[in-house]
């Protein structure tokens, strides 16, 4: 299996046990294909808190088996093989726990997931324990008073209710990991589970300024082009028309004029409302269209563009809420086919002044 399928298997078995469904997390657990000390080791626990007692020292065989120096594993599977009155193994077992503390009077498995610390002197107290069992009480009191020794300083009031008890000749509760502690996969390795989005999700932000929100929508487009999301073909604008400075649209002259300080004024947006046009016909918006120069006209879906000029057959030159500028013919649909033209002068207007 590999390393991260562990982990997750793992992380699922430690939240059905923190939920304190028991046969969840064991299910869980042994459906772990080989599965490492640590996992032995929380399968013993389980069993252990259920009360099978056999099940219990089997999972704790495979995690000495597979980590010869767990003196933590060694020192359950002592206190397993003690209610399974399996004296002998439980006082080896002891004996190897403390062995591998390596003369420490501890040793802290926070480090690799278990909130426990195992002492030297509760390995000798269960010690002692085993051989009350075996009525070596000597033993057990020699045991104890070397307990003494191994308990940090100000604890060692602890034990001298044990050695009374043992003086006595009545029998120890041997000790044990607390309930519910269980080796637990490491955070670092569980944040790691979760799919991480280092680029982000794309934001759209708003200016006040109509001519960067245009922009804006530029880069959006060309983000989709480039990602592969093909547009649909009527909101592709068509190529611009070559040379607009030198277009036969009078507006857009005047326009050009106007901005180089000779003629009617004509602002960044297009306006031009000084300028008597001829309309020749309307359309309305199919989509919004943002200019992408500033010639361009802006306008939403749904509005009236009246048309003022055909650029060329894909160029129409208009004007929307006072705004005059150039947009792509596919843009926008015409509504009205009728032109709109200047009613016809009168007959007393076309005489000559004179009256010839």
């Amino acid at each position: 299996m590999a390393y991260r399928d562990l982990v997750r298997n793992w992380h699922k078995g430690i939240l059905a046990v923190e939920e304190g469904d028991w046969a969840l997390a064991l299910k869980i657990f042994q459906s772990i294909e080989r599965p490492t000390s640590k996992i032995a080791f929380n399968i013993g626990c389980i069993h252990l808190l259920k009360g099978d007692l056999a099940e219990a020292l089997e999972a704790f065989d495979q995690t000495v088996s597979k980590d010869k120096c767990l003196a933590v594993g060694f020192y359950q599977r002592g206190y397993v093989c003690l209610l399974l009155e399996r004296y002998e193994e439980a006082l080896n077992n002891c004996q190897l726990a403390l062995t591998h503390l390596r003369n420490n009077s501890f040793i802290d498995y926070k480090q690799l997931g278990l909130k426990f610390v195992l002492c030297a002197w509760e390995v000798l107290y269960n010690t002692a324990a085993v051989y009350c069992q075996l009525g070596k009480w000597q033993d057990a009191e020699r045991t104890l008073e070397e307990a003494v020794g191994w308990t940090p300083k100000g604890q060692s009031i602890r034990l001298t209710p044990a050695l009374e008890q043992v003086q006595d000749h009545l029998f120890l509760e041997p000790r044990s990991l607390p309930r519910g502690e269980f080796f637990r996969p490491r955070k670092e390795d569980v944040e790691e589970l979760e799919a991480k989005d280092f680029l982000g999700q794309p934001k759209v932000i708003s200016s006040a300024f109509e001519e960067d929100n245009a922009s804006t929508f530029q880069s959006l487009q060309s983000q989709e082009i480039h990602r592969g999301i093909p547009l649909p073909p009527e909101k592709v604008p068509p190529s611009r028309p070559p040379n607009q400075s030198k277009m036969e649209s009078p507006g857009l002259m005047e326009r050009n004029v106007g901005m180089n300080g000779a003629g009617p004024k004509a602002d960044l947006q297009g306006k031009d409302s000084s300028i008597d046009r001829r309309i020749l016909y309307q359309m309305t918006a199919r989509y919004c269209y943002f200019a992408q120069g500033q010639e361009d006209l802006n306008f939403k879906e749904g509005d009236i563009l009246e048309i003022l000029a055909e650029v060329n057959e894909e160029w129409l030159e208009g004007r929307c809420r006072g705004n005059v500028g150039i947009f792509p013919k596919c843009f926008a649909v015409r509504e009205n086919t009728a032109a709109t033209v200047p009613p016809a002068p009168s007959p007393g207007a076309l005489a000559s002044p004179s009256g010839d």
